[in-house]
């Protein structure tokens, strides 16, 4: 069974494929959640149920089939009105984006299908990631390095037609025979010309359940660094020392803008284990934030200051060593519910006293100890969380 977020995204792919084949006035009429507020109400109707097996064949995405959608739209009603709304916004706003889908608009399929995970055109497209990142990666050069393809491009699903589908599939083809020097800049080019000609467009679907914002990204370098010059270090929350007698926090929340409670939130996950940082907005909470392991923060440090960036990397790597020797001690998992829940909690201790009570102080001390290199720090973790590095491409963010 193919899991929860395939399924996820896949239903909303769904939903945009079916707004592709009643144009954006018909949609304006049934897509309504007022008039129809669940899925069964919506597939009551008979211009609805009499294409949704159509829909589904404009939607590329391997494990995933229309029963699947069907049982989270009927169990979970929040993913049939987030999807509703979203696939609305999108069809009323994509010639906004780039004239060129104005075809989308018209009722009856366009050339668009609708691809999340499929072995064509988002295989094609990480294939050339790839290839792109392997050149990055060999130059010596202070860039921020791309850990996984979603810092270059978040996008969940990818609208398509058959002219960009093709020319994916050739590009690469052309590449892999000589793949020597093919660069971020080849492959964003690609992309530009791709979204230019109204044959691509990269998606990143948030879930929400109220209105809806249709956002470009890295569509113009001069706004997007307004709004990363706008980011500076404002304060971290009062983190202390994690106490056995006197429990503290283990987050470290590091918040950037004076008006706002946007932050970047530092974390250890026992469970995994791993270092998390992750961009946090309780402005729109249902929308899940960009994120960065222990490896790509260590990188960023480095940039600013070689010799604290080797000591965290070190630090951390010898506490996460530590934290696992004290894990193993607690024996195995327990299957009892009760003793499986202590079990947790005890990881959790062992999470505080051996990693964030090791490696938070030194964070804390980098960033107080010169204000005008840690406002660097956080724009460059904010760049990279969020995919608006200079090498990124170009996304579309509903949400």
């Amino acid at each position: 069974m193919a899991d929860q977020t395939a399924i996820q995204e896949s239903t909303q792919a769904l939903f945009c494929a079916i707004a592709d084949y009643l144009g954006v006035n018909k949609v304006r009429q049934l897509f309504d959640i007022k008039k129809y507020p669940t899925y069964k109400t919506f597939i009551n109707n008979s211009e609805i149920d009499k294409i949704i097996d159509q829909s589904v064949n404009k939607v590329s995405s391997p494990g995933v089939g229309l029963k699947d959608m069907e049982s989270l739209l009927n169990k979970d009603n929040t993913w049939y009105i987030s999807s509703i709304l979203i696939s609305k916004k999108l069809i009323e706003d994509i010639t906004q984006i780039d004239s060129d889908f104005k075809r989308i608009q018209a009722p009856n399929w366009s050339d668009i299908f609708y691809f999340r995970g499929d072995k064509e055109v988002m295989s094609s497209i990480a294939e050339l990631f790839k290839l792109a990142n392997k050149t990055a990666q060999s130059k010596v050069s202070k860039t921020i390095p791309f850990s996984n393809i979603n810092k270059w491009s978040p996008a969940d699903i990818y609208f398509a037609s058959k002219e960009g589908k093709d020319l994916l599939l050739k590009t690469l083809t052309s590449v892999k025979s000589k793949p020597e020097g093919y660069s971020f800049i080849d492959l964003n080019s690609l992309v530009n010309k791709l979204i230019n000609k109204g044959d691509l467009l990269p998606l990143s679907l948030k879930k929400t359940t109220s209105s809806v914002n249709i956002v470009k990204v890295n569509f113009d370098r001069p706004t997007e660094l307004k709004k990363i010059e706008s980011i500076d270090y404002v304060r971290t929350n009062d983190w202390k020392l994690y106490d056995i007698k006197k429990p503290q926090t283990r987050d470290l929340q590091i918040y950037f803008d004076k008006n706002s409670k946007d932050h970047i939130k530092f974390r250890h996950d026992p469970s995994t284990p791993a270092f998390k940082g992750e961009f946090i907005s309780p402005s729109n909470p249902e929308a899940r934030g960009g994120s960065l392991g222990d490896g790509p923060l260590g990188d960023i440090i480095t940039i600013l200051d070689p010799a604290f960036g080797q000591k965290f990397k070190k630090t951390f790597k010898d506490s996460d060593v530590e934290f696992r020797k004290q894990v193993q001690k607690l024996g195995a998992k327990p299957s009892d519910a009760y003793k499986k829940k202590r079990y947790d909690e005890k990881r959790a201790v062992l999470s505080a006293l051996y990693v964030t009570n090791k490696i938070f102080p030194p964070i804390i001390t980098f960033l107080n100890s010169d204000k005008k290199r840690a406002g660097k720090l956080v724009r460059m973790i904010y760049q990279y969380v969020t995919s608006r590095s200079e090498t990124s491409s170009k996304f579309v963010v509903a949400k």
